[in-house]
């Protein structure tokens, strides 16, 4: 019995071994080796791409955890694929378009960003305070910048019917924030339930606008207003929060 077998597509005799199974041929193999039909399938799938794409998209809403696992396996199992493949993505890739759907993604998600920035916040906390001295030692120019561009802003905010009263309960916070920060060793910082420059209403620099969160609550928060965060305020008066 012969255990070579001629392909059709490369005309080279080989080995059966190269062969695909084929109950229809009467030898039970391909007629074709299977070099030559993965090349053959990969130019049918290049013609294809439309039909292939909703195939699988069809395939994935009926079963997404079959092809999520699968594809887990698989780049578990071929570490340098995977990183050829990025590569090569990374280095085709349009960067305009994918800033633009990186800020869609941002918009369209704020909750799950947040979310991730306060977790992300809270298990590196010590590094990014490490991080963030440096640049500012190595940023003076533009840390100065900062500061000048938040006190104007803070002062462009401030109404001009401010009373001394006013203002005293204005202080009042940021000793709050500071006592806090010594007594507890985290750091405490005043915050402006609605932001001096939101992305749909600003708020005012006043004391009914204020309140006492910890760093992390108020990185967290961002430039938003979250009336779910609850927020500390000076016993000398009582304040509501969300007015």
């Amino acid at each position: 019995m012969e255990n070579t077998k001629f392909c059709k597509d490369c005309n080279t005799e080989k080995d059966k071994g190269y062969f695909g199974k084929e109950t229809a041929n009467k030898d039970g193999l391909r007629s074709i080796c299977k070099s030559c039909n993965s090349k053959r399938a990969l130019q049918w799938h290049n013609r294809n791409r439309d039909r292939v794409n909703a195939r699988e998209r069809a395939s994935h809403q009926k079963d997404p955890t079959k092809n999520r696992d699968k594809n887990n396996r698989w780049r578990r199992d071929n570490p340098n694929k995977v990183r050829e493949i990025n590569k090569k993505r990374w280095a085709n890739r349009n960067i305009e378009k994918t800033k633009e759907d990186h800020l869609q993604w941002r918009v369209v998600n704020k909750d799950k960003v947040s979310a991730n920035s306060k977790k992300s916040y809270s298990k590196n906390k010590d590094k990014i305070r490490v991080t963030h001295r440096k640049w500012e030692q190595n940023n003076k120019g533009k840390r100065r910048s900062i500061v000048a561009k938040r006190r104007a802003m803070k002062i462009q905010a401030t109404p001009k019917w401010l009373t001394d009263e006013d203002f005293c309960k204005i202080e009042l916070f940021y000793l709050l924030a500071s006592d806090l920060t010594k007594q507890t060793g985290t750091e405490y910082e005043v915050d402006h339930i609605i932001p001096l420059q939101g992305d749909t209403i600003s708020g005012l620099h006043h004391w009914n606008n204020l309140q006492v969160l910890t760093a992390e609550d108020n990185r967290s928060k961002g430039n938003k207003i979250d009336f779910t965060i609850n927020g500390l305020f000076p016993k000398e008066f009582e304040l509501n929060s969300q007015s």
